[in-house]
């Protein structure tokens, strides 16, 4: 934004740690853990639940894995549209 030439090295997807290995997957994952408590929960408060709900670990995992590929897509939006070069791979200061 002030006229200086940026690049930005990264050898995995954008967004770090957190948004691909830590928190935002740690969060979706336990998120859909509680979910099976929450079912039973909501009996107490008047709800009627099934005494068994399918549960796909096949998309649940699709999901999370579409839901960082979004926030992936952000990143390189939010870095690319002032102008940023993102270099794929490693790099170091000499």
């Amino acid at each position: 934004a002030h006229g200086a030439k940026v690049a930005i090295a990264e050898a995995s997807a954008l967004g770090g740690t957190c948004v691909n290995l830590g928190c935002i997957p740690k969060k979706l994952l336990m998120y859909a853990a509680d979910f099976a408590h929450d079912f039973i929960d909501a009996r107490g408060y008047g709800w009627t639940t099934p005494d068994s709900i399918p549960f796909s670990w096949k998309s649940l995992i699709e999901n999370k894995n579409k839901e960082i590929a979004r926030l992936n897509g952000i990143y390189k939006t939010v870095l690319e549209k002032p102008g940023v070069k993102i270099l794929h791979g490693f790099a170091q200061f000499k």
